[in-house]
C-alpha cells in the first residue's frame, strides 16, 4: 500500500515543519521525507531517495490516489483531499514540536483505511522494530493511533489521529508503551487551531498587490524554513534531488547559506516585518564575528556542516549520487557575504562591519565560485564584482558617518573605484554598444545571477557612465541578452549548458532567475513581459506556491531539492517590484502606457 517515492511527482508534496526541523506531505497521504530533530540531522523517513527508505502512508486501502491539498489556514497545516467512487476523507498534517501529527477525517463513507509503516533509521534500516496494538516503534520513534497494516472501517464524520513522535527506547507491550497517552482527536485539533492563530500574526505583512495570497503562501514556508531558535534560514529541506534527470547536480541544501539570511532580512524589513528581521540579522551578525575568512554554509544553528559524502541510496528515480554534508573546499560566495555586510545595523554591529569590510576589501578581486556554487575552477563573476562594489561602497558611507577619518571607509572606498576601473574594461560600464553585462572574465555568456543587480532607472543612473542614459540602456541589453540566450518557454536558466560549473549540463529552468527576470524587467518598466512571466510562473508553482529550486519548462514539472528558500524570496520580489508599477486603478503602467 504504501506510496510516495520516485512514483509521486516531486510537485505532489507540501511541506510542514515546527521550525526546528520539517518533512513533507504528499498527495497521496504519504510521508516519505523527515529528518527528525534538526533540519540536517539524518532522515528516518526517505522514501524521496529510495525506493526501501522509510515512509509513512495513512489512508483508504488500496492503490494509492492522488490527491488534492491545500493550506486550510495560517499555520503549516497541509490538507490532503482522496476522494474514490464512493468515498472521500481528508487528511490534516501538522509538524508540532517534534512530532507529526495526522488526523483523518471521513468526509464520505464508509472507507476501509490504513496505516502502512515502514520504519527507517538515519537513512537505513531501524535496528529494532516493535508491534503493537495502536502501533509500532523503531529506534526510539513511536507511531501511534492505528495497528500497522491492519484495515480499520470507518463511516462517515469519523475521525482518528496518528502520532509519530521521537522518544527514548523503551519496551513497547501490547497494551501500549506505558510512557505517553496517545493524542485524541480533540486535543489533536486544538493544536492545530492553536497553530493556526500563532503563525496568523507571523504572516501579516505590507504587500497589497495582487499576488497577495502568493506572498503569504511563501512566507509561511520562509518561516518554516527559518529556525525559531537560532534566526537561520535552511535553503531547503531536502538533499540530492536532481535538477534534471541525468544531471549529477545532486547537493545537500539542508544548510544556511550567509548570503540568503541576508537577503531574507531585506526583504522581511521591505515588507515591514522588522521584527521578524531582527532574528535574521543577528543570526547574519554572529556569522560575521569571526577573524576568520567567513564560510559561506552553516547550519542553522551557526556551526560549520559535516563535510560531504555520498550515500548508498539508490536516488530520486533511482538517479545518484546522494550527497549529504557541505564541499569543504567551497571558496568564498563573495555576492553573499557582500549582500550580508548590508542588513547589519550600523551602531550595533560596528566592529564586525569594519572587520567584514576590511576583508572584503583586501579580497574585491579574488576568485570565487560564483552564486550558483560551481564546483570548477574559481572565476572572476561580474555578478560577484558588482556586489562586492555595491557593498563598499555603502560601507564606506556608513563607517565615515561614525569617523570621518576611518582608514578602513577610505580604502573601501579606493577598492570599490579599483572594481569600477575592472568592470569598465570588462565592457559593463561605459557606452553600451550591442551586448549586456557578461558573466565572467573571459566569458561573454550570459548569467541569470546578473539580473539581481539590473537597479531601477534613478539607481542605475549613480552607475559610471560615458553618456546620458548609457547605465539603463546596459541594463536593458543585459535583459534582452539574458532573453535570448537564457530564456525556455517563459522560464529562465542559470546559465548556457556549455558552461563549465563542474557539473554535467542539462539542468532544469530555475525558479529564483526566472523570478529575478520578472522584478528586473519591472523595475526598468516593462510591465507587459513582467506579467506575462510573472504568470508563467504562478502556473508552474501551483495554487500552495511549493516551490522548488528548478522546473521543466515544457511540462512545469518540478525538480530540484524542495521547498527552495532562494526561489520563495525571489518570487516574494518579484511580486514586491510589480506592485511598485500598479496605479490606483490596479493597473501596472509606466511612463508609456504599457501594463
Amino acid at each position: 500500500m504504501i506510496g510516495g517515492g520516485a512514483a509521486l511527482p516531486i510537485a505532489a508534496r507540501a511541506p510542514i515543519g515546527d521550525r526546528s526541523s520539517g518533512a513533507l506531505v504528499g498527495a497521496d497521504g504519504t510521508i516519505d521525507w523527515w529528518c527528525p530533530g534538526s533540519f540536517d540531522s539524518p532522515a528516518a523517513f526517505f522514501g524521496l531517495l529510495d525506493p526501501l527508505g522509510g515512509a509513512c502512508r495513512l489512508g483508504p486501502v488500496g492503490v494509492p490516489m492522488m490527491g488534492t491539498q491545500r493550506w486550510p489556514g495560517d499555520g503549516p497545516v497541509v490538507s490532503t483531499e482522496l476522494a474514490g467512487p464512493e468515498t472521500r476523507v481528508r487528511l490534516d498534517d501538522a509538524l508540532i514540536g517534534g512530532s507529526i501529527v495526522r488526523v483523518l477525517t471521513v468526509l464520505r463513507g464508509p472507507v476501509d483505511v490504513m496505516l502502512d509503516v515502514v520504519p527507517g533509521r538515519r537513512f537505513g534500516s531501524p535496528r529494532k522494530v516493535e508491534h503493537f496494538s495502536s502501533g509500532v516503534a523503531f529506534d526510539g520513534i513511536v507511531v501511534r493511533g492505528l495497528a500497522d497494516a491492519v484495515v480499520h472501517r470507518m463511516d462517515s464524520g469519523e475521525q482518528l489521529v496518528v502520532s509519530i513522535a521521537v522518544e527514548q527506547q523503551g519496551r513497547v507491550t501490547t497494551q501500549g508503551d506505558g510512557r505517553a497517552p496517545q493524542l485524541t482527536v480533540g486535543a489533536a485539533l486544538d493544536q492545530f487551531s492553536a497553530l493556526d492563530r500563532q503563525w496568523r500574526g507571523e504572516l501579516e505583512n505590507a504587500y497589497d498587490g495582487p499576488h497577495r495570497t502568493m506572498v503569504r503562501n511563501a512566507m509561511r514556508q520562509l518561516m518554516v524554513l527559518t529556525d525559531a531558535t537560532s534566526g537561520g534560514l535552511v535553503r531547503s529541506l531536502t538533499t540530492s534531488l536532481p535538477p534534471h534527470i541525468g544531471n549529477d547536480r545532486n547537493v545537500d541544501e539542508r544548510f544556511t547559506w550567509l548570503g540568503d539570511v541576508a537577503r531574507l532580512t531585506a526583504l522581511l524589513e521591505q515588507l515591514d516585518r522588522a521584527d521578524l528581521a531582527e532574528p535574521t540579522r543577528e543570526w547574519v551578525a554572529a556569522a560575521l564575528g569571526s577573524d576568520e575568512p567567513v564560510p559561506s554554509v552553516f547550519t542553522s544553528g551557526g556551526s560549520r556542516p559535516n563535510e560531504e559524502r555520498e550515500l548508498e541510496l539508490a536516488g530520486f528515480q533511482l538517479h545518484r549520487p546522494v550527497r549529504v554534508g557541505s564541499p569543504s573546499d567551497q571558496s568564498q560566495w563573495l555576492a553573499g557575504l557582500a549582500e550580508a555586510t548590508l542588513v547589519l545595523d550600523a551602531r550595533r554591529h560596528r566592529a564586525a562591519l569594519t572587520r567584514v569590510t576590511a576583508w572584503l576589501t583586501a579580497h574585491a578581486t579574488d576568485a570565487d565560485h560564483g552564486r550558483w556554487g560551481a564546483r570548477g575552477r574559481p572565476r572572476r563573476y561580474v555578478d560577484s564584482a558588482l556586489a562586492v562594489r555595491r557593498a563598499l561602497r555603502a560601507a564606506a558611507v556608513t563607517l565615515r558617518s561614525g569617523d570621518p577619518l576611518s582608514e578602513v571607509a577610505s580604502d573601501a572606498a579606493a577598492a570599490a573605484a579599483a572594481l569600477d576601473r575592472w568592470l569598465a574594461d570588462n565592457g559593463c560600464f561605459g557606452v553600451a554598444d550591442r551586448a549586456g553585462w557578461r558573466r565572467a572574465l573571459g566569458d561573454d555568456s550570459s548569467d541569470a545571477a546578473l539580473l539581481r543587480w539590473v537597479a531601477p532607472a534613478d539607481e542605475l543612473a549613480a552607475l559610471p557612465h560615458d553618456g546620458e542614459g548609457e547605465a539603463l540602456h546596459r541594463a536593458r541589453l543585459t535583459i534582452d541578452q539574458t532573453l535570448a540566450q537564457l530564456d525556455d518557454g517563459g522560464l529562465t536558466h542559470r546559465h548556457l549548458p556549455h558552461v563549465d560549473d563542474g557539473f554535467p549540463p542539462g539542468e532544469g529552468a530555475d525558479v529564483a532567475a526566472s523570478a529575478e527576470l520578472v522584478a528586473a524587467l519591472a523595475r526598468i518598466g516593462r510591465w507587459e513581459d513582467a506579467h506575462t512571466r510573472m504568470e508563467t510562473l504562478m502556473a508552474a508553482v501551483g495554487p500552495m506556491t511549493v516551490a522548488s529550486s528548478h522546473v521543466v519548462p515544457r511540462t512545469q514539472d518540478h525538480l530540484g531539492n524542495t521547498p527552495s528558500a532562494p526561489a520563495l524570496m525571489a518570487l516574494v520580489e518579484a511580486a514586491l517590484a510589480l506592485r511598485a508599477g500598479l496605479s490606483p486603478a490596479g493597473n501596472g503602467c509606466s511612463a508609456s502606457g504599457e501594463r
